[in-house]
């Protein structure tokens, strides 16, 4: 069995856990977890379907930053399997989420447009 494999195997083991435990937030770093692993590994099409999981239950509950990191991460993926345009428009997604959740969080210094 390869690391990647071993890897997987341990995401797994661990989604149980927190799915047991009732961790949505854990649930959902296991299948964002896994699709890199599975991303690593040339699985395009599970990688995508993990982050797709990941992503809902980031949705779910209300993690933005978590939900712009997974969009970042299925656009690498996209992107490293040649969908270059479907790449560009998650990773501009990706990056107006974290531009909403800075402005949010603090101001910008007086004078200063975002």
């Amino acid at each position: 069995m390869g690391n990647t494999d071993r890897a997987i195997e341990k995401f797994e083991e661990a989604l149980i856990l927190a799915r047991g435990c009732g961790d949505i937030e854990g649930e959902a770093a296991c299948y964002c977890n896994i699709g890199s692993a599975r991303a690593q590994d040339k699985q395009t099409a599970d990688a995508l379907e993990s982050y797709d999981i990941g992503l809902r239950l980031l949705k779910k509950i209300g993690n933005e930053k978590g939900v712009a990191e997974c969009m970042h991460n299925i656009g690498a993926v996209h992107f490293n399997d040649g969908n270059t345009e479907e790449a560009v428009k998650l990773f501009d997604a990706a990056f107006q989420k974290v531009r909403s959740e800075v402005s949010t969080v603090r101001s910008p210094p007086q004078g200063v447009r975002v």
